[in-house]
């Protein structure tokens, strides 16, 4: 059984309405919703500021182990 869970990354605008579509779609599935108002909104970022700030919203998850490494 596949125990990973779907982290979905709201910088602000749309991220609950795409949760709970996934939740309709797939609702057998467990998500982690990640609210990054501190970086919002991700639109007006470059690609490597994009990849940096996942990055480091990755790391977090892992660290409060709500993600596998």
């Amino acid at each position: 059984m596949d125990t990973r869970k779907i982290a979905v990354f709201d910088s602000g605008v749309g991220g609950l309405t795409c949760l709970e579509y996934l939740k309709e779609i797939l609702p057998n599935e467990d998500y982690i919703y990640f609210g990054d108002f501190k970086n919002n909104p991700y639109g007006t970022k470059t690609t490597e500021e994009l990849r940096n700030i996942l990055t480091n919203n990755i790391k977090l998850l892992e660290n409060l182990n709500l993600v596998d490494e």
